[in-house]
């Protein structure tokens, strides 16, 4: 790419604030943190800001390869000056669809995708051969940086906690959205039914600041067994969290990141999947290793719309076949 063409590449970081790990990618220059909640709330002095500073900024292309785009998204973009705006005409699911039809006018160019079901990395590929790649999607792998940092707080807390790299799992029980949460009584049935056949080895409980209680909740209730359970939540980074699902024989996770970063590092996985995106952003890669448990319904691709009082199709996931494909990974 050319020295003079400054372009801004803009990315959606599914409901919650960029956060640090963007640094480590040689790619990037430079991330802007735009937390979109706040802003589409209009907080006062937090939208005025970015309104103010989003204008001051200026490229001579934008790039927006957003699926299921919606108007916070395309707002931020036609706020930006560039002399040329792309973006992706997508499909309604975070919005009507006469309404981002208007929006798609923010844009010098909007590629149209292919009207079918594709899984998201699939898509992501479609987008950038429209712009002129030439990817072959069976070929893309996901990848995550490790800093020296990541590497360091890895080995100090190894140490400490007496962690061996393939004598431990990794379990990360919370999720952006609660609809998409497994109970924390069968995260206890399964933690309990698999350190009681696997003594040799260590459950780690990983997790944001917003899963702290959650997760402190499931240690708590297995006391008995503090001596095989490390609560790491809340204490590390994402990317450092990944280091120790590298470090990992295997990670049990909800429908999050987790489950992403574990494809990436090559860590065998079991994803409790919901039905809202069932099979849209997972599994992708390697069958054999990234794993799904679900409970099917006819009402699959809900958009997690629940039509029920809860979300049967994740509260009815059975314990004894998630441990199932743990012994299949083991």
């Amino acid at each position: 790419m050319p020295g003079f063409l400054k372009i801004l590449i803009f990315i959606c970081f599914a409901g919650h604030r960029p956060l640090n790990w963007q640094k480590n990618i040689p790619f990037i220059r430079r991330v802007i943190g735009i937390d979109p909640p706040r802003f589409r709330k209009r907080y006062l002095f937090y939208y005025f800001y970015w309104v103010f500073a989003l204008y001051l900024l200026k490229y001579d292309e934008v790039i927006c390869p957003i699926y299921s785009r919606d108007s916070t998204i395309d707002y931020i973009v036609r706020l930006v000056r560039s002399n040329k705006k792309v973006g992706f005409d997508g499909d309604n699911t975070n919005d009507q669809n006469e309404k981002r039809v208007i929006r798609n006018y923010y844009f010098d160019y909007v590629i149209q995708s292919d009207q079918i079901f594709k899984k998201e990395i699939e898509r992501n590929a479609e987008f950038i051969n429209k712009l002129g790649g030439k990817l072959d999607v069976k070929a893309l792998k996901t990848k995550i940086w490790f800093s020296e940092n990541n590497e360091s707080m890895f080995q100090k807390l190894g140490k400490k906690f007496d962690l061996i790299t393939g004598e431990y799992i990794c379990i990360f029980p919370g999720t952006g959205m609660s609809i998409k949460r497994w109970p924390f009584q069968k995260w206890i049935e399964l933690i309990k039914q698999f350190l009681g056949d696997h003594p040799s080895f260590k459950v780690v409980i990983l997790g944001g600041p917003a899963e702290k209680q959650l997760n402190e909740k499931i240690a708590n209730s297995l006391y008995y067994l503090r001596d095989k359970i490390i609560d790491l939540s809340g204490g590390i980074s994402f990317v450092t969290c990944a280091r120790f699902i590298k470090g990992a024989r295997l990670i049990v996770s909800t429908d999050t990141g987790a489950i992403h970063a574990a494809a990436a590092v090559d860590t065998p996985n079991i994803c409790l999947m919901g039905g809202g995106h069932r099979d849209r952003f997972y599994p992708y890669g390697n069958f054999s290793k990234n794993l799904v448990v679900s409970y099917q319904l006819d009402c699959y691709g809900c958009n997690w719309k629940c039509i029920y009082a809860e979300p049967l199709c994740m509260r009815n996931i059975n314990s004894a076949d998630v441990y199932k494909k743990i012994m299949e990974i083991l």
